[in-house]
């Protein structure tokens, strides 16, 4: 696997984390002042992500107008974020994932 793609599987598993951390439901805006920090991201990126989080069935997007998008976790997706199932294209959890955000 590349870096780049270690570095997009490690974002979108950081975004399905902080997405269950936040209660399901995530605005993009609000996820990018939190992840970047943390993964090397653009407004951009994420939105990418999140629409491969939802192709995957991992997350569902909710757009509320033309600069405001969220993306909510589906069960399988919350499934990912709490480290009990894995999905191809995301990283695994590791320790101290979950208290980084």
């Amino acid at each position: 696997m590349s870096y780049r793609d270690q570095i997009k599987a490690r974002r979108r598993l950081m975004m399905l984390v902080l997405c269950h951390k936040l209660g399901n439901l995530v605005n993009c805006d609000v996820m990018h002042l939190s992840l970047s920090g943390i993964v090397p991201c653009t407004l951009d990126d994420l939105r990418g992500d999140m629409s491969w989080l939802v192709s995957q069935g991992l997350a569902t997007m909710h757009t509320l107008s033309v600069e405001v998008q969220c993306m909510e976790l589906t069960r399988r997706g919350a499934e990912v974020a709490n480290g009990s199932n894995t999905h191809v294209g995301v990283a695994r959890l590791m320790p101290g994932d979950l208290d980084s955000l």
